[in-house]
């Protein structure tokens, strides 16, 4: 609403107007009088400075204030008025705006006087930083690693086997460069292919498929992908002096399948990339493909301790010695150099001696 061309007087301040049709600021005048806003342009622009601009002060907003920044005035056709914090502005407002035919702006709201109070004091912004820290952390630690094994729990197998299907094709690539055709001859896999079948006779494997593959990136390793792959490496293969050995090796693996934890490792990584999406704002902290955050990962701590408690049971039923897994254990380790990829199976314990002794305390016998 426009009206006659208004001077500006003591019982106004300088402002900032923007019209909300473009970015440009127009420098004003404005004054607060019940029950009106008005306000004039200081510089001419088009002619606007020669018309008071007049809008109800009840149709207008004072947004709340945010820390030691300007004091937004919205106005109901869309345009803005920003008002700088000075204590002579501060002070003008608070004397001026609640005198509008008693109508109280959002400052004078309880809250918004309570969230003012605590940007605006050291102490609180401080427990706020605390608050949402330890917030973050629980998240990451607690609650997601929850929300992932639920997820994992109800999601329908086909879905993990599609997910599976996708990371293998990827890792197939030989772009990539991290599988090439195995050279293990054929009648050394089919061995080990005989030996798994006789664990899993004595075990509830669960739906699996074995493969071998050479690896120069990934060494002696074995990878249970979701949906039931489980890939082994050559250099595994070579570094085991029996296929029980290897069998050893994968019962350690099975477990992983049996509890999905490949499955729940990738929904955390992306679940926890989604909380630094809404906290950053950055898409590429999850712009990664899940087939290298497959192979790169590192299972936690309780996930290596619930396979290993898993895989050691499942051999004495088997009547498998489990110190034939501490002993690859310790080839693995031993193997181990500083440019050598280091093995899943020894990425999460860096104490491999202290993994080892349940395996090697176990008596060699039979359990069912």
């Amino acid at each position: 609403m426009t009206d006659a061309a208004f001077t500006p007087q003591k019982n106004t301040i300088q402002a900032v107007y923007y019209d909300g049709k473009n970015a440009t600021a127009y420098p004003v005048a404005i004054k607060l009088s019940a029950p009106d806003l008005t306000f004039s342009l200081l510089a001419s622009t088009d002619g606007l400075n020669a018309r008071i601009h007049t809008y109800p002060i009840q149709d207008c907003t004072l947004d709340a204030p945010l820390g030691q920044g300007p004091r937004n005035i919205q106005l109901p056709d869309g345009g803005l008025i920003e008002i700088a914090t000075t204590p002579e502005h501060r002070a003008y407002l608070l004397q001026q705006w609640p005198q509008a035919q008693g109508w109280q702006p959002r400052l004078h709201c309880a809250f918004q006087s309570s969230l003012h109070w605590m940007e605006t004091h050291w102490s609180t912004v401080c427990i706020a930083l605390i608050g949402i820290s330890l917030s973050l952390l629980w998240a990451i630690k607690v609650g997601i690693p929850q929300v992932s094994e639920r997820l994992a729990a109800n999601l329908p197998p086909a879905v993990e086997r599609r997910l599976g299907e996708h990371i293998l094709n990827t890792l197939n690539q030989p772009a990539l460069g991290y599988f090439a055709d195995s050279q293990v001859p054929a009648s050394q896999q089919q061995a080990i292919q005989r030996s798994l079948l006789d664990f899993c006779q004595q075990n509830n494997c669960p739906p699996h498929l074995l493969l071998f593959k050479a690896s120069q990136a990934l060494g002696a390793n074995a990878i249970a992908i979701p949906g039931g792959t489980i890939i082994v490496t050559d250099g595994l293969v070579n570094l085991a002096s029996s296929p029980t050995e290897v069998v050893a090796i994968l019962a350690h693996e099975m477990a992983h399948l049996k509890h999905q934890h490949g499955l729940r490792q990738v929904l955390q990584t992306s679940l926890s990339g989604l909380v630094l999406l809404v906290l950053t704002g950055d898409v590429s902290s999850i712009a990664a493909g899940l087939p290298t955050l497959l192979v790169n990962m590192q299972y936690s701590r309780a996930f290596e301790a619930e396979a290993d408690s898993d895989a050691l049971v499942q051999l004495r039923k088997a009547c498998i010695p489990p110190r034939l897994f501490a002993d690859m254990l310790a080839r693995l380790a031993a193997k181990q150099s500083g440019d050598a990829p280091v093995p899943e199976l020894l990425a999460s314990h860096p104490d491999t001696l202290k993994r080892m002794q349940p395996f090697l305390k176990t008596a060699p016998t039979c359990h069912s």
